[in-house]
């Protein structure tokens, strides 16, 4: 018999590949979805790897969080989350057409989850850790305009609900993990010559990476 840990991280990995490698084609089927994407529907190769992607967070979420409401909310948002990244890696943006719904119906599914698994406060905290990581971010891209887009801003709002429904402290070290991701990344890319100084990092990437990183080691 497969251990109940092993089968609650297949389901979750498998439900977030199915969603993550379809995601850009079912959105593409609605022309008023369509037109609010980027031009140029992912590969197939890219779709794939966007549901594998998914797939190995969902699990290794799976195997942290264990069985709970808060684990199917948590596998609702990884698959849309990834292919926010992927978009942003192709086309360095967040568009509101996916993010806008992630961020607001991400933060509420974790608060009823927290709800449901009866840890209310975690559901508050949620909500708080949303509207606290939405203003840094809306306060750094006012002032340093260029660094961070509004999309990026808008998806912190679900990383700060991801991230404080486990704890302020939790909530502090994913941001930062981000922010240091992204510093790496930026260094790397110009060690490589593959930017300049002063070139614009997917900065969405970075910040989930971060967020899982986090939550995983805190587990």
């Amino acid at each position: 018999m497969i251990p109940v840990s092993a089968a609650l991280a297949l389901s979750a990995a498998a439900a977030a590949f199915v969603v993550g490698a379809a995601l850009d084609g079912a959105l593409r089927r609605f022309p008023r979805i369509r037109a609010r994407l980027p031009p140029g529907r992912l590969s197939l190769v890219a779709s794939l790897a966007t549901g594998v992607a998914a797939a190995l967070v969902a699990g290794a979420l799976a195997v942290s969080a264990g069985p709970s409401a808060s684990l199917i909310a948590l596998t609702a948002i990884v698959a849309p989350a990834v292919y926010l990244c992927a978009l942003d890696l192709r086309h360095r943006l967040l568009p509101n057409v996916v993010v806008v719904p992630l961020s607001i119906g991400g933060t509420a599914l974790l608060a009823i989850a927290s709800a449901v698994d009866g840890r209310p406060e975690r559901g508050l905290t949620a909500v708080l850790g949303a509207l606290a990581l939405f203003a840094v971010y809306l306060v750094l891209a006012l002032t340093s305009p260029g660094g961070l887009g509004m999309g990026d801003v808008k998806f912190a709002a679900v990383i700060g609900a991801v991230l404080a429904s486990e704890g302020w402290r939790e909530l502090v070290l994913g941001a930062a993990a981000g922010f240091a991701l992204a510093a790496v990344a930026g260094a790397a890319l110009l060690v490589l010559r593959r930017a300049r100084r002063g070139s614009a990092v997917p900065f969405g990437p970075m910040m989930l990476a971060g967020a899982v990183i986090v939550l995983l080691t805190a587990a």
